[in-house]
């Protein structure tokens, strides 16, 4: 093994050390039940994850399906408050909000049980500064869902603080 090489390990290994945190699922505020989405629409309004540590490393994103629909979908994270793009409207952020974005994170690998679907992205190591404790987001379809109004999609975060 190299020199770099075990200086990165080693970089790696600091990293790692930490609490880790999970931030309770909590729905994808906005979505509008029984309307038809198209692929690169906003999926919902702005919504905001309270509760996260200042500074810290994002492990894994998983969004619960609740209608059953295993449709990719990202989650824009912006460390500070943007302006959002309407519910079913094409996803568009401007120039100075997109200065704002921390990380585009892709739910595209689905488990289907049946009734419902679960995507995960994990092993991230995504660094992130929030020094309000707070993740500004915003969702963008990448299919065509239709949610049914009992079965609106949540979103939960774990992570590694470092503070």
């Amino acid at each position: 093994m190299s020199l770099d090489s075990l200086e990165q390990a080693i970089e790696k290994l600091i990293r790692t050390i930490g609490h880790p945190f999970t931030i309770p699922f909590q729905d994808i505020e906005g979505i509008v039940a029984g309307v038809a989405y198209a692929s690169g629409d906003a999926f919902g309004g702005k919504f905001v994850i309270h509760g996260v540590p200042a500074v810290g490393y994002i492990d894994s994103v998983i969004l619960l399906d609740l209608d059953d629909e295993g449709i990719n979908t990202e989650l824009w994270l912006f460390d500070s408050d943007f302006t959002a793009t309407a519910d079913n409207v094409a996803f568009a952020i401007s120039d100075a909000d997109l200065k704002k974005l921390l990380w585009v994170i892709r739910l595209t690998n689905f488990a289907d049980a049946a009734n419902n679907q679960v995507a995960e992205s994990n092993n991230l190591d995504l660094p992130y500064i929030a020094p309000e404790g707070l993740l500004y987001c915003q969702c963008v379809t990448r299919g065509v869902p239709n949610i049914a109004a009992a079965n609106i999609p949540m979103i939960s975060i774990r992570g590694r603080s470092q503070e």
